[in-house]
């Protein structure tokens, strides 16, 4: 039993490292990628939605932290009934949270110009359509947070690892190819759009 625990230990730190591993270097590569295939003014541009889009990230209010702690105490104590309760709560919770987002997300977008007044004129529509697709795809992700908390529950960081540090490599390969083949602002944003696990703390590249 103590063997099994430690491996079980061993194992997911390995997974949390190379999760983070992942991250740190899409986070320095991407950058010189971009900055060499996009002009200033559209670079610029580019980082301007991940910073407004990773605001969703606040509403998330740690709730996938405490699905983990919970689902991991009720199958230690066997009590699934508290632990579904907890789960499916947790679900509803992030549900209006995903609501606020895409709320929060629609005034970012109508605001744009009046807080952004040195951005080319030319840039609103597809700073806002990104916006849309990046904050908005954040947002409907927010729910499914609840899974990624009982995979923690569960232990299974290595699941965790391959989705989450798979999802962020392609995302980048993909947005990096669509930059560097003339492809606009909101063709990037879909393809990060259709990864939330690729996630905001892309928001460096």
């Amino acid at each position: 039993m103590e063997k099994s625990i430690r491996l079980t230990v061993a194992k997911n730190a390995v997974a949390n490292v190379a999760r983070g591993t992942v991250s740190a270097l899409v986070a320095l590569a991407v950058p010189p990628f971009l900055t060499r295939a996009l002009p200033p003014e559209k670079y610029g541009a580019w980082v301007l939605v991940l910073q407004l889009a990773a605001y969703v990230g606040y509403l998330e209010f740690g709730i996938q932290t405490a699905v983990g702690r919970f689902v991991a105490h009720g199958n230690e104590r066997s009590d699934f009934e508290h632990r579904n309760k907890i789960v499916n709560t947790s679900f509803v919770l992030l549900g209006i949270a995903a609501l606020l987002a895409l709320m929060l997300i629609g005034f970012l977008i109508a605001v744009l110009p009046r807080f952004f007044r040195e951005m080319p004129a030319g840039l609103y529509p597809d700073v806002r359509i990104a916006l849309a697709l990046v904050g908005g795809s954040l947002a409907i992700g927010l729910p499914a947070t609840v899974f990624e908390g009982i995979l923690v529950g569960f232990q299974r960081y290595d699941i965790l690892a391959w989705i989450g540090g798979g999802s962020r490599v392609f995302a980048a390969m993909l947005t990096i190819a669509i930059a560097r083949h003339g492809g606009g602002i909101p063709a990037m944003a879909a393809s990060m759009g259709a990864m939330p696990f690729s996630s905001m703390k892309m928001a460096a590249a």
